[in-house]
């Protein structure tokens, strides 16, 4: 397992944890510390566009 983090608008992290699963795509959960949002698996840009949307203050 892997870690990535993005900065969030309201100075949090958003951290998403992701494995492969074939050859081109990885996708893991991500949380944000900043809302406490917990996603299902995704890839990586979607984890990416929460960071640039979230406000919330941690």
């Amino acid at each position: 397992m892997k870690e990535r983090t993005f900065r969030t608008q309201g100075g949090g992290t958003v951290t998403w944890t992701h494995t492969r699963t074939d050859v081109v795509l990885e996708v893991g959960p991500y949380t944000c510390s900043g809302c406490r949002t917990t996603s299902r698996p995704v890839e990586w840009t979607i984890a990416n566009k929460h960071a640039l949307a979230c406000c919330q203050i941690p």
